[in-house]
């Protein structure tokens, strides 16, 4: 997978189980823009990867991209990506934020193994102006959601 030039990952949430299972979160923002983003990966390599609408449901859960919708399928040669996106909005403070979700179950079509990535972006600072491009932001998680690749 390709990784935001300005990401870091956050190892106090790392976590791995030997070659079957593996969870990172990235975190970056952009100060000029006054954006900030997290990328929740979830790495699997097990034959529950195959029930792929448990996986949706799970993916769609409230602690994960807390979506009640259909996903749209894209099967290419070697992966296909169930992809959706939503948006949240909070209040912080009696300040109004939206927060935008593009997340995807990215599934090996060759072996066991699957991702679930989910893209989150918001205002870094909600006390200071940010525009978000959701056209922009959504071409950039699926870039990295297609930058995936599987050791078959």
């Amino acid at each position: 997978m390709l990784f935001p030039e300005e990401a870091r990952m956050d190892e106090g949430l790392y976590e791995k189980h030997e070659k079957d299972y593996e969870r990172s979160f990235i975190r970056g923002s952009r100060k000029k823009e006054n954006v900030a983003y997290t990328i929740h990966v979830i790495y699997e390599n097990d034959e529950i990867t195959e029930d792929i609408d448990t996986n949706l449901f799970l993916l769609s859960s409230k602690a994960y991209a807390d979506y009640d919708g259909e996903y749209k399928k894209m099967k290419g040669d070697k992966v296909t990506i169930y992809f959706a996106k939503n948006e949240q909005h909070t209040s912080i403070n009696g300040k109004q934020d939206v927060v935008y979700k593009f997340f995807a179950y990215i599934k090996s079509n060759h072996s066991h193994q699957a991702v679930q990535f989910i893209y989150t972006i918001g205002c870094d600072d909600i006390n200071k102006k940010c525009h978000i491009d959701i056209g922009k932001e959504e071409e950039r998680a699926k870039m990295l959601m297609h930058s995936i690749k599987f050791q078959d």
